[in-house]
């Protein structure tokens, strides 16, 4: 399948080519959008697996789906996700970011290195992994807990005020969203 001229509210994605197979009972989708992708689908035991790789992919068009046009960025990484449709509880997945900068107008926001996240039978871990905020802050975050139940989230770090002057001027904002810090 050869997507021309693809366009998602209003916002123009290059031209892509699309294969989808189906052979065994085993249907099977990749492509390169600019990301690579593929999944697969297995029709009899309902099991899926998913997986993208990123290579410097820019991120602006999907801040302009999100109605957020001044963000630009790149990611360099892998996601891989797999399961079965008939016991979700059973997911796994994996976030493995080599590289990540947020930027608006050349400005770098934030940018980290080597974040990596799993989930496993409802089980999630976040490895220690830097966050720089506006060059001059950094964030340690780690984190582990399970889907439902506890939680527990570590960040530990500074952070430049000038961050939140940005979103504010730039109405960035989310109603679900809560952010709670203390400064000493």
């Amino acid at each position: 399948v050869l997507l021309n001229n693809l366009r998602i509210k209003g916002k123009e994605f290059s031209d892509t080519r699309i294969q989808v197979e189906l052979h065994d009972k085993i249907a099977r989708i990749w492509g390169k959008l600019n990301f690579v992708f593929e999944g697969l689908y297995n029709l009899s035991s309902n099991e899926f697996s998913a997986n993208a790789y990123f290579d410097q992919t820019v991120l602006s068009p999907y801040f302009k789906l999100a109605k957020l046009p001044d963000l630009d960025g790149k990611m360099s990484g892998k996601i891989e996700l797999s399961g079965n449709t008939q016991d979700l509880e059973t997911t796994s997945a994996s976030i493995d970011i080599s590289s990540l900068r947020l930027f608006s107008q050349e400005m770098d926001l934030i940018r980290t290195e080597d974040v990596s996240i799993s989930l496993k039978n409802k089980a999630f871990s976040a490895l220690p992994f830097d966050l720089v905020i506006l060059d001059s802050g950094i964030v340690n975050i780690s984190g582990s807990g399970e889907i439902g139940g506890q939680l527990s989230l570590k960040a530990n770090g500074n952070i430049p005020l000038q961050i939140f002057g940005y979103f504010i001027k730039h109405k960035l904002h989310y109603s679900f969203i809560e952010i709670i810090f203390a400064i000493d």
